[in-house]
């Protein structure tokens, strides 16, 4: 689930979300305060009319329009927050430094650390001080098992073991094994790019796996591709059965960003109306309780005159904007921020994803009931984004 090579429907991609908050730290929480932040943008929309980003404050109200969020609390229950825990090389910090440092708004963390092979086995290597830090903080820790390898996700390390009932049992089977042995509270899957034509086979194993999961006392997760409509057929969402897959699975996951993609033409990582049409699709498809929405909190960075984008952190871009003395702008439509600037002749634009940009989300998820947010990835966001989700969570709890 490494999101610069997640694609959304259609194949429109998300750019370079704009860091939120003036951060001098490239990639880690150490914060200067959001005031900062609020001083250093500069709002022009480039795609509607000019405005400042919303306010940081808690998330409420029932209306989807396009409008900051309103300020007071909340209807309804807590919002859940699950976030990936990904470990990028050895002796990678980033994510786990993040975990230990906002623990406390997050219920549950994903350890993005297993691939499955194509027959059936699982590799990967188990961060003992994620299992420390969960017991320590109390928050849940579920195993992620993904097909990413060599910088993509690889349809052909699940497709050979999907189409047989023997190679399905032997992968869940494993998953369970792992899950079990390691102690984690339960399983997410995250096999991204499957073909179409793997729609049944891919339902049928987790239905497989989370019987056997629940046999033994674990939750189930399953992650799947953002999409507006179901089309069996569609490269790259077509596999994914969200009915089929909600009625067994205790949570689905919905990667809410790459609207633009690192491969692709800059523009936002998930704009507001694009987002709405996800949101809006997935709550007639599944029960919304089950649904959380997977958000982005990362940057792209783009050549303007074409090329795959850089993968960077939000404090990272913030730091360029500084640095470069880019303005940032904040477009009013996608109610992203993004801003260009020129590195040895070279002019670049990038798309940020920030706590303003969270913000307009974090009401989408819950004027459609969903339980809650999925943040692709600790040690990458804009560390305001805590204090909205930590206001957020206190003002719902009352």
């Amino acid at each position: 689930m490494y999101a610069m090579y997640a694609r959304a429907e259609n194949d429109h991609r998300a750019a370079p979300p704009f860091p939120g908050d003036g951060r001098a730290g490239m990639r880690r929480a150490a914060r200067i305060l959001r005031a900062v932040f609020l001083l250093a943008v500069v709002c022009a929309a480039p795609r509607g009319p000019v405005h400042s980003p919303p306010t940081l404050s808690p998330v409420g109200g029932s209306s989807r329009a396009a409008a900051a969020p309103a300020a007071g609390a909340p209807q309804g229950p807590s919002m859940e927050v699950a976030a990936y825990c990904p470990v990028d090389y050895p002796g990678d910090r980033l994510a786990y430094d993040s975990l230990r440092l906002h623990s406390q708004h997050i219920d549950t963390a994903a350890a993005f650390l297993f691939r499955i092979e194509a027959s059936g086995r699982v590799s990967g290597w188990d961060d003992t001080r994620l299992h420390a830090v969960a017991k320590e903080k109390e928050f849940r820790l579920e195993a992620v098992v993904h097909n990413f390898s060599g910088g993509a996700f690889k349809p052909g390390l699940v497709e050979p073991f999907l189409v047989t009932l023997r190679g399905r049992g032997t992968a869940a089977q494993a998953i369970v094994d792992l899950v079990v042995s390691c102690g984690y509270d339960g399983a997410n899957i995250d096999f991204e790019g499957l073909s179409p034509s793997m729609r049944p086979y891919f339902s049928l194993f987790v239905r497989n796996l989370a019987g056997r999961l629940k046999a033994a006392g674990r939750s189930l997760t399953v992650t799947v591709p953002a999409k507006t409509r179901d089309n069996p057929w569609d490269s790259w969402s077509g596999a994914y059965d969200y009915a089929a897959l909600a009625s067994v699975a205790d949570r689905l996951i919905i990667m809410a960003y790459d609207e633009h993609w690192a491969g692709g033409t800059p523009g936002p990582i998930a704009s507001l109306p694009w987002v709405e049409r996800v949101s809006d699709y997935a709550a007639g498809a599944v029960e919304p309780r089950k649904i959380l929405l997977g958000v982005p909190q990362y940057s792209y960075d783009w050549p303007a005159s074409g090329g795959p984008a850089r993968y960077i952190t939000t404090p990272e871009a913030l730091r360029i904007a500084r640095e470069t003395g880019a303005t940032i702008m904040w477009d009013s439509i996608a109610q992203v921020p993004h801003y260009y600037y020129w590195r040895g002749g070279e002019k670049r634009h990038v798309y940020m994803e920030n706590a303003y940009s969270l913000a307009f989300k974090l009401r989408t998820a819950r004027a459609h009931g969903f339980t809650g947010i999925a943040m692709w990835r600790l040690g990458f966001e804009d560390p305001s984004a805590w204090d909205l989700i930590a206001s957020y969570r206190r003002s719902a709890s009352n």
